[in-house]
């Protein structure tokens, strides 16, 4: 396996007076086989889970969530830092989610693509894991 270890990446032209940043790491993670559920409360989504440990404690981690769902089901997904939710309103009450996915009609023979970004703020030294969780709510 490569390994790229850098400091920072800084534009070929610099960083304005003042600013910093960069992008110091990336962390993937890939689910190739399927994940079914018919759970009404939200549930881990097995292998969908992944540990970042933060260089400073204003780095910003940005979360780039692709959802492909084959099934005749409506639901909604959801971030977790720990066990707490993030980049989600905490304005709406109930399950509080970071985007829903809608069902195929044509009987499995679509996949449906959701996908969801956002900057988390950690505010932490410490590693981090993330994981992704889903919930059921109809299914048509």
């Amino acid at each position: 396996m490569s390994q790229l270890k850098v400091d920072s990446i800084v534009p070929r032209g610099g960083l304005p007076s003042g600013a910093s940043g960069g992008i110091i790491q990336v962390v993937q993670t890939l689910k190739t086989d399927a994940f079914s559920t018919t759970s009404a409360s939200y549930v881990d989504i097995t292998g969908m889970s992944l540990t970042i440990t933060p260089q400073s404690s204003n780095s910003k981690i940005l979360i780039d969530v692709t959802i492909n769902n084959g099934a005749n089901q409506i639901g909604a997904i959801r971030v977790l830092r720990g066990s707490t939710p993030v980049g989600i309103s905490t304005a709406v009450s109930g399950n509080r989610v970071n985007g829903t996915f809608g069902a195929s009609a044509d009987n499995n023979a679509t996949v449906n693509t959701f996908g969801a970004k956002f900057i988390d703020s950690p505010a932490t030294t410490s590693a981090t894991t993330y994981k992704l969780q889903v919930y059921i709510s109809d299914h048509v």
